[in-house]
This record gives structure tokens, sequence and C-alpha cells, in this order.
């Protein structure tokens, strides 16, 4: 009887060492979870984040290459009334050398 019992005894500690074990466990995963949850909701604000950047980056390189054709308009515009100018410089050359001469 004294050994049934002691067994029943060691039994019953064993079972309360499981059991909180096992409750640690729980515990343990639960976190697990939960860390896991955050990352999810991180990465897909990221992801979002990523999106808007990806659209922003869309707009910046279209606006560029309006300033860029915007300035290669405005170049030839300048070598055309340069070349105007110096075509008009060139005949009130000429004709104020006829003048003179």
């Amino acid at each position: 009887m004294a050994t049934e019992r002691r067994l029943l005894m060691e039994n019953e500690k064993f079972q309360e060492l499981l059991l909180e074990q096992f409750d640690k466990l729980s515990q343990e995963i639960q976190e697990v979870r939960t860390s896991q949850q955050r990352t999810e909701e991180r990465v897909s604000s990221l992801d979002s984040k990523v999106d808007e950047l990806g659209v922003l980056m869309e707009k910046v390189d279209n606006n560029v290459k309006a300033v860029a054709e915007g300035l290669s308009a405005h170049r030839e515009q300048s070598e055309r009334q340069f070349d105007e100018q110096k075509e008009f410089i060139k005949r009130e050359n000429e004709l104020i050398k006829s003048v003179i001469a």
C-alpha cells in the first residue's frame, strides 16, 4: 500500500510537472504566433509603402522626362534664334559694307 501511495504521488508529481511544461510551451507558442502576426502586419505595411514609392518613382520619372524634353526644345529654339540673329547680323554687316564702299 505504501508503495502504491508512493507511486501515486510520484505519478501526480510527474503529471504536475508535465502540465507546467505544457503550459509554458503553450505560452511560448502563443508568443510566437503573436510575434508572427506583428511581423506579417509589418511586412504588409512595407509592401504597401513599396507600392506607393513605386508610383511616386514613376511620377518622378515622368516629370524628369518632361523637363528633359522641355530643355531639349528650349535648346533647339535657342539655337534657331542664335542662327537667325547671326544671319541678321551678317546681312546688316554686308549692307553697312556696301554703303561704306
